[in-house]
């Protein structure tokens, strides 16, 4: 197998997590959830 046949069988599967964990991550700041203990999404000053 080649570098371009592997590309191209591997690019719909990037893409789908792409858009998968994308769409869970605006799920997470929407339901206010922190990203791990004592984190939270934006920096506070």
């Amino acid at each position: 197998m080649g570098i371009g046949t592997m590309i191209s069988v591997m690019f719909p599967y990037s893409m789908a997590f792409l858009v998968f964990w994308t769409l869970l991550l605006f799920v997470w700041m929407m339901l206010g959830v922190d990203l791990g203990p004592g984190s939270s999404f934006f920096y506070n000053n």
